[in-house]
């Protein structure tokens, strides 16, 4: 694990307020508690690769500030229909190589940049579950 505050690349300690970056690159990770990242109201970036079974979203709930996510190579199958309240400063969002079988609306997320949703299971995209992402540069 890899953790880095402020642009520094010294490691330092995992605390509700001690960084801005998350990544878990290549490590033998195959669950993650449900509320491991709630409440992380500076945490910017959060990215974990090939948890392969997680199978629920996390509870972001107080992470506000989380400006890209990205949960790939696991067998999350559905998100949470709050998930722009939760996230209001969310620009980046990958799911790729998930489960996900159906969209929330992703209105509220008038930040989002960039969605990344490839290998999934979507059978269904309800017409409005884009509309009014006048940020959105990539789908």
């Amino acid at each position: 694990m890899k953790v880095q505050a402020g642009g520094s690349s010294a490691p330092t300690p995992i605390g509700p307020r001690a960084h801005h970056l998350l990544h878990f690159y290549d490590n033998p990770i195959q669950t993650v508690g449900k509320s491991a990242f709630h409440h992380l109201p500076e945490l910017r970036t959060l990215t974990l690769n090939g948890v392969s079974e997680m199978t629920d979203f996390p509870d972001l709930t107080g992470t506000t500030n989380l400006e890209s996510l990205i949960l790939t190579g696991s067998r999350i199958t559905t998100l949470p229909e709050s998930i722009c309240e939760h996230l209001p400063n969310l620009q980046i969002l990958d799911l790729s190589y998930n489960h996900l079988e159906e969209l929330p609306c992703f209105t509220a997320c008038e930040k989002l940049q960039k969605i990344a949703l490839h290998h999934n299971e979507i059978y269904e995209i309800h017409a409005n579950a884009f509309q009014q992402l006048v940020a959105l540069r990539s789908l």
